[in-house]
């Protein structure tokens, strides 16, 4: 069994100030198409009380963020009785290899290979070196001191942190390392709970640390495969092989795909979110940028938990066919080195998007573990967007045109109005709440006597559940009116979706 990312996991829990509990039952068919059932439990003791989040935003990232999922059902959202965050529901999806779920503990990551369906549950660290994990001091003292300090930070920051997955394969199970087989399936599981009696173990044990020789060579994989031990214990993680060659389909996956669609839109409506519409025309005019290979993190990355890997980075961009609303990043789906070798993409397989040239290109920006020298026989994944639906007219119900007027819709509040000297406009900085900032279409101010001041409304920007926007009014138009009503142009349907590309032969020398 290969040593999971651990540290990877630490930063996310501090990240997430609050630590997961989470359960996922993964069906599979032999195509790769098939359904998981995510059930998290959040504790968010530990959040700010402005940033706690809560049960709504718990659903909302889940849904919205989980790669690879065509459509949801079955979904239950609440707040339990001791004040943890509770979500449920059932994700259909089309290919396996696509899928990332959002706060999962335990990350299976699959890949089809001449008849045979791979999984591991970590991502491909690459074949250079420079393992993650921090660097031990020489002397036994002062490792037992780290080790100790690591052990009461760790407990602390993933005490919490469960997992378990549940895997119903398709066809034969053939090689498995590490999983344990309970009723036709394969399980892991995660608990963090072992860390600390782990290093508190490691700390008084002087004559395993020196057999460990944790700073000499290799002492950081060593190190880490001992924190593997601990977080996964007897019969966690590791690696599977199945054979999908003639297998029967666990469920007919079109006929549930379809019924629970139908769900998905009701209830992503009701929620707010994007509704997931068809697929939109590949992208158009794919341009290479660079493609380099990175060897060590940059000079000021000081972070013990980086996890950093050596790793081919490329940069393109492309057209989109139409005008967007907003991009909600990509996914690579697949990376096939010159060899014809497909590569394990785990982390890797999420792609940084930008918009350009007024919302019609995206820069696209992705890394892999393509060793250093090699090019790509094959590069194959997507990005996703929104498009504008139907709008409507509201009044946010704003009456003065003063700073800190509040108004009764989507809790509006106008924090600032500033003059601008250089062409004598106003600036209305607006806060408004339970709305994003791609829903706002454009907007208008009225006078007591309903009469329009022309204004521009910028493009807004959102954060921790509050859209800040700023409306300017025309050159030389003078001071607002005392009183008046702001007025914004909603969109109430918005829908979500993803534009595919495919790239062969890209070496040093460029691809098409």
């Amino acid at each position: 069994m290969r040593s999971a990312p651990w540290l990877a996991l630490a930063g996310l829990c501090l990240a997430l100030c609050g630590c997961l509990d989470v359960e996922d039952e993964w069906t599979i068919n032999p195509d790769g198409s098939g359904k998981v059932t995510h059930r998290v439990i959040q504790d968010v003791k530990a959040f700010p009380g402005s940033m706690k989040p809560t049960a709504k935003k718990l659903a909302n990232e889940v849904l919205e963020k989980s790669a690879g999922i065509e459509a949801w059902e079955d979904v239950e959202t609440r707040t339990l009785e001791d004040g943890k965050l509770f979500f449920k529901g059932t994700g259909y999806f089309k290919d396996v290899t696509a899928v990332d779920l959002e706060h999962a503990v335990i990350d299976p990551r699959f890949r089809r290979e001449e008849g045979r369906l791979l999984v591991e549950l970590e991502a491909d660290r690459g074949k250079a070196g420079n393992s993650s994990g921090p660097k031990m001091p020489k002397d036994i003292a002062s490792q037992k001191m780290m080790l100790k300090m690591m052990g009461a930070q760790l407990s602390s920051m993933m005490g919490g942190l469960k997992g378990v997955t549940k895997l119903h394969l398709p066809g034969k199970v053939g090689a498995v390392e590490g999983f344990a087989q309970e009723e036709g399936a394969l399980v892991a599981r995660v608990s963090a709970k072992r860390f600390k009696g782990l290093f508190d173990e490691l700390s008084r044990d002087t004559e395993a640390l020196k057999k460990a020789d944790l700073a000499g060579p290799g002492g950081k994989e060593r190190f880490e495969a001992m924190m593997t031990q601990a977080l996964f214990g007897k019969g966690g993680g590791g690696t599977a092989s199945i054979e999908v060659a003639g297998a029967k389909p666990r469920f007919d996956y079109a006929a549930a795909l379809a019924a629970a669609k139908e769900k998905s839109k009701a209830l992503f409506e009701k929620l707010g979110l994007p509704i997931p519409g068809p697929d939109g025309p590949p992208l158009q005019g794919m341009r290479i940028g660079s493609l380099c290979y990175v060897h060590h993190k940059s000079a000021g990355d000081f972070s013990m938990m980086s996890d950093f890997q050596p790793h081919t980075q490329l940069k393109l961009s492309a057209d989109l066919a139409s005008k967007v609303l907003e991009v909600r990043g990509g996914r690579l789906l697949r990376a096939v080195d010159e060899a014809g070798n497909a590569i394990l993409l785990g982390k890797h397989a999420k792609i940084e998007v930008q918009l350009r040239d007024q919302n019609k290109k995206v820069q696209l920006s992705l890394k892999t573990g393509l060793p250093q020298g090699q090019g790509f026989k094959e590069l194959h994944g997507y990005v996703e967007y929104l498009l504008p639906g139907e709008s409507r007219e509201v009044d946010l119900g704003i009456e003065a045109l003063s700073d800190g007027s509040k108004g009764k819709e989507y809790s509006a509040t106008i924090k600032k109005i500033r003059k601008q000297e250089w062409n004598d406009s106003r600036v209305i900085e607006l806060e408004l709440k339970g709305i994003e900032a791609s829903s706002i279409k454009g907007g208008m101010i009225l006078d007591t006597q309903d009469q329009e001041r022309e204004v521009e409304v910028h493009p807004g920007y959102s954060f921790n559940g509050k859209t800040t926007l700023r409306i300017t009014t025309k050159p030389k138009s003078g001071d607002l009116p005392k009183q008046g009503r702001i007025l914004l142009e909603i969109y109430t349907t918005r829908t979500r979706h993803k534009s595919y590309f495919t790239l062969e032969d890209l070496g040093r020398t460029g691809g098409r």
